[in-house]
């Protein structure tokens, strides 16, 4: 039988299931800055809280202290690896090996684990790892590209993991260096800085970065708005989610003013000029610096749901 706790952490609330034999799982919420919910723990058999053991208790605590961004070794973990073929245990250990913060590919894994060959067997084997983050299947990268991550939400639960532990790779797939965005974002707005330092790096994954025509953001907003029920909001949407446009500010957005008013400590919503003000200072990454802003009120949420001391 598992017993569970959670831990939180800066990226979320995370369940460990343990037993006998050491622990046997560890599970992210769905949402970073989220809580795991009782369905999702469901799904895999977990049911209801318990004291958690010296060793479960001191390795929430790692946890917590590895997702801070201060890397933990987590190889001396006792796992409950009952019933698990040797191939995946072969796998698992050639995971561990990989500093914290560097990334192999799938055929370099399969390679230290013996089976070079075997590429999609990897990747099936971490996608399937139950101990995400001890276990570092989000070290592991596809050739051409970050691959998947199961757990959490996914790549950029991945990508901040990697980041919080000194990667300081690519982290989106928009035709822009995002790198050199933030690093303009910084330079320019110290409130903004601060919130990028907290909330991690930019994950915005552009549906279809490439091979798309090459129109100016204000022409595609007036071809598309032309559509009976497409607004200006939708357009912008697509520019950023879907074309990873870098300059687009959706300044009447009611998420993005409430992040501004988290950010910067105004009163109230702040108005459309207000953003645009200090929205000077962001371009041209006006999307990285909205994407920021939208992340501020997930972070806040989360805060704020904290237990009381």
């Amino acid at each position: 039988m598992n017993l569970l706790t959670t831990v939180r952490t800066e990226l979320g609330t995370l369940a460990l299931a343990w037993n006998e034999r050491g622990l046997a799982r560890v599970v992210l919420p769905r949402v970073d800055w989220g809580e795991v919910v009782a369905r999702e723990l469901a799904t895999v058999g977990l049911r209801g809280e318990a004291r958690p053991p010296r060793a479960i208790a001191e390795l929430a605590r790692a946890l917590a202290r590895h997702i801070r961004g201060e890397p933990q070794d987590f190889s001396g973990v006792a796992l409950d690896t009952d019933g698990s073929p040797p191939f995946l245990l072969r796998v698992q250990r050639a995971a561990q090996m990989i500093p914290p913060g560097q990334t192999r590919t799938y055929g370099e894994l399969a390679g230290r684990a013996g089976s070079p060959r075997a590429v999609r067997a990897v990747g099936r084997a971490m996608a399937t790892n139950p101990w995400p983050i001890v276990v570092p299947c989000h070290r592991v990268f596809a050739r051409s590209g970050f691959g998947e991550y199961s757990a959490g939400s996914g790549v950029p639960t991945k990508l901040r993991l990697l980041w919080r532990e000194g990667y300081r790779g690519r982290t989106s797939n928009v035709m822009f260096d995002e790198r050199e965005a933030v690093a303009h974002l910084r330079g320019a707005d110290p409130r903004l800085r601060k919130l990028i330092d907290r909330a991690g790096p930019f994950t915005l994954q552009a549906a279809a970065p490439r091979g798309m025509r090459s129109l100016a953001d204000e022409e595609i907003i007036a071809r598309l708005t032309r559509t009976r029920g497409i607004g200006r909001w939708n357009a912008q949407m697509l520019l950023m989610f879907y074309l990873g446009r870098p300059n687009v500010l959706p300044a009447a957005d009611p998420l993005l003013r409430k992040g501004f008013a988290i950010t910067y400590g105004t009163r109230g919503q702040p108005g459309a000029k207000t953003i645009a003000d200090a929205a000077r200072a962001w371009s041209p990454y006006a999307s990285v610096a909205s994407w920021y802003l939208w992340r501020a009120v997930e972070i806040e949420r989360y805060r704020a749901a904290a237990p009381s001391a």
